[in-house]
């Protein structure tokens, strides 16, 4: 058997081990480290295959660990094997969010749409074991983190929430604070803040970010230091997030998320989870006119990783008096 570098790529480089580049390719050290043990050299640039009587590639697994010192890959038996001793982990909310330290979920919209009430809601049911918009949870201790708003406000968020889940306060911790960056400064305190808690609820994300949140490399930094927290505390992470929409007459569907948040790219793509709420569909009054009809919404499941099947727009109505989301047929109007 004989391949053939590009010609660039000498013999005499070879065996100097340098590393060149060629068409976009980079040949490292290891890999012609790699050639130079399984072929030998030729002067016109070719590496014939030594006479082993077979590839490298088919060594044994105790030989590949021996030879690189990395254990090698398992075989598919082996590894369903691993996987049947390990203990199933229960979702923390049923097909939307696992119980796991890297997951994160967006709760996005725009400016006013109701997301705070939405998280709110969310965590109240993690606080009590509710189900959320009939998916089961698991039950935990939540926290939440408030860098916007007035805290009295606030409280009275939670007051008026808090009657429609019984004896789910004692799992539910809250901060108000100054925003800050989740530098290494931002880093020790979130995590001395969350260590001990399960689920910790961010309201908005955006503060957090170092530099411009709108950036994409500032808001990789800013997911590389979130992993950082979650892995050392072990907190699932809930934050909301601002979609820009500065046209009112425009619906934003599901598809738009990425191209209406600069930078967006990277907060979608690391979250397990996404969820956009906007507005429901206009009514129709007495006359037969279109009313507007700001308590009509719709919650899109836009990004659902590993999820059994994609999720239905869930048609909903804003409760002014418990402060809750509540599901809607679409064809009667009355409470699902």
């Amino acid at each position: 058997m004989t391949i053939k570098l590009p010609a660039i790529i000498k013999a005499d480089d070879v065996n100097e081990h340098k590393t060149k580049e060629s068409k976009g390719y980079i040949w490292t050290k290891d890999l012609i480290a790699y050639l130079k043990d399984a072929y030998n050299p030729q002067p016109d640039g070719s590496f014939e295959l030594k006479d082993s009587g077979k590839s490298p590639g088919y060594k044994t697994q105790g030989e590949l660990e021996a030879k690189y010192g990395i254990p090698a890959m398992k075989s598919l038996q082996d590894m369903r094997d691993a996987i049947a001793n390990e203990p199933e982990a229960d979702d923390l909310i049923q097909d939307l969010l696992p119980d796991s330290n890297s997951a994160y979920m967006l709760v996005t919209g725009r400016s006013g749409i109701g997301k705070t009430f939405l998280l709110l809601n969310i965590l109240y049911c993690l606080a009590s074991g509710m189900p959320f918009m009939s998916r089961k949870t698991k039950k935990c201790k939540v926290g939440y983190l408030s860098l916007e708003g007035d805290r009295r406000k606030l409280l009275k968020r939670f007051n008026t929430i808090g009657q429609s889940f019984p004896g789910a306060e004692d799992n539910i911790f809250w901060e108000h604070r100054m925003p800050f960056r989740l530098n290494s400064k931002g880093i020790d305190w979130l995590i001395a803040k969350i260590d001990g808690l399960d689920v910790i609820g961010i309201d908005p994300l955006r503060p957090l970010v170092p530099g411009d949140y709108t950036h994409p490399k500032d808001v990789s930094t800013f997911i590389e230091n979130l992993r950082i927290v979650q892995n050392k505390t072990g907190v699932v992470v809930i934050g909301s997030h601002h979609i820009r929409k500065p046209d009112k007459r425009i619906k934003v569907q599901p598809e738009d998320l990425l191209f209406e948040i600069k930078g967006a790219s990277e907060y979608v793509e690391s979250a397990t989870s996404v969820l956009l709420l906007e507005r429901g569909k206009q009514e129709r009054g007495n006359f037969g006119k279109f009313t507007t009809n700001t308590s009509l919404k719709n919650l899109h499941f836009v990004k659902i990783k590993d999820a059994p099947a994609e999720p239905i727009p869930l048609p909903l109505r804003f409760n002014d008096e418990t402060l809750l989301f509540e599901p809607v047929d679409e064809f009667f109007g009355d409470e699902a």
